[in-house]
């Protein structure tokens, strides 16, 4: 999924609100019950797959900057890095709690729906099977009240199936069958096992069951009989007697079958759906281009997914520059790399750390890490540790290596993000990095971002200000997308 598991499900349920509303406001008190039910299961269907597709802005998309200057590399730097072995820290973030409980109450769901496909498995293994008129039965003391799953009805010990009401039944339950109702509600199931977290889907699946049994329901109906029919509904569902229920009548969805069956308004026109149905869509076409144009507006988004190999530098014992008011290297750079990562996603950009914690990591394993995967870019962010009396101290420095196979490329890359800093009032230059080995050896096209100096109260106020710091990750991503534009 291209989109974080929050924000799709935000952009699904405005879909499915949309769908849904016109439902209620033209659909849901009519007789069009074939057509209510392809429009609810269809409207499940694309409010999940619309906020998936990338829709063309209806304002227009971005257009890259022009021309960012290929800056000269200055001279010879970087610090010569040493090696550590690698260990966990164990440290789990907010972000990836709420992944692991939305995930778990994913499977869970899951879980519950295969459980009650195994119970009626298990009925009807241990029932009684017959066929009746070329339809299978399964008769069990199991089963409290009749009802069908893909071919087959099951059947109550209790009742009698020759009587009138029984043949109802059969009749109310072979219109299940013939509809194929079952592979709506499996997979309508499965997608809300998947996007739980979406509240109209609950309520599209109660009101695509509910015309589900419309459909039957009026399949049962023979010579206009509505009330025998009401009679026998009752007495199936409760099992007593229907004077006993007056309670249970009115506050249970059969009001509503009841109510449609004896409610002889036809409803909604043709014309009248037929026009109005495609404005659903319509809206919520609009709705996410206009979210995409909003995007658009505020920052650029690259044409094809960019895969980064962001390596936060240094990490566990190796704390990297350790500045006179205390602060680390380490947890400064874990904490740019890991804001770089929230808002890559808005950017088309795919980000794989190196590391996602406080913890020691080879500098070869972050280059085997790099050269392993099908990526586009490495990015190793760090600080430097100078004087703050020096002119340039608090300078930004986009670190490459001559050495490395993707010079020229790494070349336009730093450029790209440097002239992206500038717009902040960063003063931001490229220098040859050759001695870095991170950079050296990747085999991808590699840039060192040296965050200004450690020492330095105004920088580290810039980054661990939350708002300074977004805005400077999304000028390294913006810087980023400006250099896929280029290519």
């Amino acid at each position: 999924m291209s989109l974080p598991i929050f924000s799709f499900i935000m952009q699904s349920s405005i879909c499915a609100a949309i769908f849904f509303l016109y439902y209620l406001a033209v659909l849901k008190r009519t007789h069009t019950h074939q057509f209510n039910r392809w429009y609810l299961f269809c409207s499940v269907l694309l409010s999940v797959t619309l906020p998936l597709l990338e829709l063309p802005s209806l304002l227009g998309s971005y257009a890259p900057a022009a021309g960012f200057t290929m800056m000269p590399v200055i001279g010879t730097g970087g610090e010569i890095e040493t090696t550590f072995f690698s260990q966990g820290s164990g440290e789990t973030s907010i972000k990836d709690i709420l992944n692991n409980t939305y995930y778990a109450v994913a499977i869970l769901l899951g879980a519950m729906s295969l459980a009650k496909i195994v119970w009626v498995a298990c009925i009807y293994y241990f029932g009684s099977r017959y066929r009746r008129n070329g339809v299978r039965f399964v008769e069990s003391s199991l089963v409290s009240g009749p009802f069908s799953f893909v071919n087959t009805i099951f059947w109550p010990a209790h009742l009698d199936a020759n009587s009138a009401e029984g043949t109802r039944i059969i009749t109310h339950e072979l219109a299940h069958i013939r509809q194929w109702h079952t592979f709506d509600k499996l997979i309508v199931q499965t997608i809300l096992c998947i996007c739980w977290l979406n509240p109209v889907l609950w309520f599209v699946r109660r009101e695509l069951w509910l015309q589900h049994e419309f459909i039957a329901d009026n399949a049962a109906i023979e010579n206009n009989d509505s009330e025998a029919f009401a009679r026998m509904l009752l007495y199936s569902t409760y099992k007593i007697d229907n004077n006993t229920i007056v309670n249970f009548f009115y506050h249970s969805p059969i009001k509503r079958r009841l109510n449609m069956i004896l409610n002889n308004s036809k409803g909604t026109s043709t014309i009248v759906r037929c026009v109005c149905a495609p404005l659903a869509l319509m809206l919520s076409l609009a709705f996410l281009s206009f979210s995409a144009a909003d995007n658009a507006a505020q920052h650029p988004r690259a044409s094809k997914k960019i895969v980064v190999i962001l390596d936060a530098g240094h990490g566990g014992i190796d704390i990297g520059a350790n500045s006179n008011s205390g602060h680390q290297e380490k947890d400064i750079t874990l904490a740019i790399c890991k804001k770089i990562e929230h808002l890559a996603n808005e950017y088309n950009i795919e980000i794989i750390p190196t590391r996602t914690g406080d913890e020691q990591v080879l500098l070869e394993n972050r280059v085997k890490l790099s050269n392993n995967k099908q990526a586009d870019i490495f990015l190793s962010v760090h600080l430097a540790k100078n004087d703050p009396k020096d002119a340039h101290a608090n300078d930004y420095k986009l670190g490459i290596s001559s050495k490395n196979s993707n010079y020229q490329s790494s070349q336009i890359l730093a450029s790209a993000i440097a002239g992206r800093l500038k717009s902040q009032d960063v003063s931001a230059s490229v220098s040859d990095y050759s001695k870095v080995f991170v950079i050296r050896e990747s085999a991808h096209t590699a840039v060192l971002l040296e965050c200004g100096n450690i020492n330095d109260p105004s920088n580290v106020a810039l980054i661990l200000d939350d708002t300074k710091l977004e805005l400077m990750c999304r000028n390294v991503l913006s810087g980023i997308v400006d250099y896929e534009h280029s290519r």
